[in-house]
């Protein structure tokens, strides 16, 4: 039987569950003790919607650059689903739309707001910081940097 913790992920900051003596987050679909190889190199790719579903741990094995373009990603889904939601709201205080409508909706719109905080919560861990906007430009000087970092490493 799961028990419920007072504790909170580190990544979504959801409740963490005690799930066979270790603590489990449901959202992130992951133990707290896991741990990620940092040596897998990962080639970029283009991060899609399709990507916002993926667990935590998958989300671990990214490289940065494709984590910085999911952050772009989920914070512009998150921003369509708040607008979304208000809208909701006020169709369903002039209608008699469900209330399940709603609720469906605000649990959505948490969902996202927690995985936009998990995004975030990794690139701090790896950058030390949590950039306040990404832009083209920015992944574009982001990926030169790492770029010249390798030629210069493989010069040595």
């Amino acid at each position: 039987m799961d028990q419920q913790m007072n504790q909170n992920c580190r990544y979504c900051e959801g409740n963490m569950l005690l799930h066979k003596n270790k603590r489990y987050c449901p959202f992130c679909k992951m133990y707290a003790s896991s741990t990620v190889d940092e040596a897998k190199q990962i080639r970029p790719v283009r991060m899609m919607e399709t990507h916002l579903t993926k667990p935590t741990p998958d989300l671990m094995k990214r490289s940065t650059y494709e984590l910085l373009q999911l952050l772009a990603l989920s914070r512009n889904e998150l921003v369509e689903m708040e607008l979304l939601l208000e809208q909701i709201i006020r169709l369903q205080e002039r209608t008699e739309l469900p209330e399940t409508t709603v609720r469906t909706a605000v649990r959505e719109e948490q969902k996202m707001a927690r995985k936009v905080k998990a995004v975030e919560t990794l690139l701090k861990q790896r950058l030390d910081f949590v950039p306040g906007i990404v832009t083209d430009d920015m992944l574009a000087r982001y990926e030169e940097r790492i770029y010249q970092e390798e030629t210069a490493a493989a010069i040595l």
